[in-house]
């Protein structure tokens, strides 16, 4: 026997030949059937990521809107109050002008009132002196 030649010959070789054929042909259907499945198994996983990125950032949005709206919402009321506060500290301010003024003029007033009140007490000190305790004399020696 030599290399390369035929010991046998087989008689259902054509049917073997078509039945590897048919076999190799379903592989490839097979293969492309779980590329289209291995596929489709990727493209639903990004969209739904995608769907999961839309979401995530929707709801960023609606949280910024929101801080925003606070902020703005927060910073009203502290200018409101801001001014509240101003608005109250000038009416104290007023008020205690106005009442130092008033306890100055008080002081003034409770002043002169003491000033004619030790004048009035000399002037009766000096009369008691000068004409009722001489006339009292005059009477008691009588």
């Amino acid at each position: 026997m030599k290399t390369g030649q035929v010991i046998a010959v087989l008689d259902n070789s054509d049917k073997l030949r078509a039945t590897y054929e048919k076999a190799k042909e379903t592989v490839k259907v097979s293969q492309a059937n779980l590329a289209k499945v291995r596929a489709g198994a990727k493209t639903g996983e990004i969209d739904a990521q995608k769907g999961e990125i839309a979401r995530i950032q929707a709801q960023s949005l609606g949280e910024e809107r929101a801080q925003r709206e606070a902020l703005a919402r927060l910073e009203a009321q502290w200018l409101g109050d801001k001014a509240t506060q101003q608005a109250t500290l000038a009416r104290l301010q007023a008020q205690l002008s106005g009442d130092q003024k008033a306890q100055a003029a008080t002081i003034k007033r409770l002043e002169a009132e003491l000033n004619n009140a030790q004048v009035e007490f000399v002037a009766m000190s000096n009369y008691i002196k000068l004409v009722l305790l001489p006339s009292l004399s005059t009477i008691q020696s009588a």
